[in-house]
């Protein structure tokens, strides 16, 4: 994608920030095998600070604020292992949730899952094993 930017704009811990230039369109210039992601994977020890989670399935799902201020950037392209969508009610309200489950680097992670593309493929409740995340 060449998407048009108008100059970086980082916000503590987010240092990938930028301004959109919204005066001109994105282009698709070309597609990227799904092979040479392997060559552009990042390999932190560490998605971020484990300390800390939320009430119920949350595993290593939060950071404070504070902690966060500490990190140098937000954004990370992984090849988790054993990565499941989790599909149920929420343990106090009911209210159906979409969690992502799953391996990096031998910690396990259990995080809320929001893209409205994966959680409209998903209606059926239970774990949902994906293979080559």
């Amino acid at each position: 994608m060449d998407v048009p930017l108008l100059k970086p704009d980082p916000r503590h811990h987010q240092t990938e920030n930028h301004v959109i230039d919204t005066s001109r369109r994105w282009a698709k210039v070309g597609q990227l095998p799904w092979a040479a992601l392997t060559k552009i994977v990042d390999r932190p020890p560490s998605l971020w600070i484990n300390s800390d989670h939320t009430k119920g399935p949350g595993y290593y799902d939060c950071v404070s604020e504070a902690e966060a201020f500490t990190l140098q950037n937000s954004l990370a392209l992984i090849k988790p292992d054993n990565f499941n969508v989790e599909v149920g009610p929420h343990y106090y309200t009911g209210k159906r949730t979409y969690r992502a489950s799953f391996a990096y680097n031998g910690t396990n992670y259990n995080v809320s899952l929001t893209d409205p593309v994966a959680t409209n493929k998903y209606a059926a409740d239970g774990s949902h094993p994906l293979k080559d995340v």
